[in-house]
């Protein structure tokens, strides 16, 4: 590994683990709250390790701190259609394939990590 690619790892790698890490502590934690009362506690859900939209939302951030217009545009184009892409696998999908809502957010999650790091990588 060349000398400026390791730190832009370590770089990349916390950029992608503060907002995966934070979002699913969140909602575990919402979930541990709203369900601390009821006698029959209900199992978690797969929806708790969604990570798609926080990652979607980090291209935001990057969008606003870039200095380039053109890039801060690229971004947010990169931006919606992970957002929509999300919507979709997480949202609308499983109502088709129930049986695969587990396989559908792991892959929207996925594919989120992958641009959002790629996106950070490439700034």
């Amino acid at each position: 590994m060349a000398n400026g690619a390791k730190p832009k790892l370590l770089t990349v790698s916390a950029a992608l683990l503060i907002p995966t890490v934070a979002s699913v502590l969140f909602n575990l934690l919402n979930f541990i709250i709203e369900n601390a009362n009821k006698p029959n506690r209900p199992s978690i859900p797969p929806t708790m390790f969604d990570v798609s939209i926080s990652c979607a939302f980090v291209l935001v951030g990057l969008s606003i701190g870039s200095q380039n217009k053109e890039q801060a545009q690229a971004i947010f184009i990169v931006f919606l259609y992970l957002f929509l892409m999300s919507i979709i696998l997480v949202v609308v999908a499983p109502f088709f394939l129930p049986d695969l809502r587990i396989y559908l957010i792991l892959l929207a999650g996925l594919i989120s990590l992958i641009v959002v790091g790629r996106m950070i990588w490439k700034n």
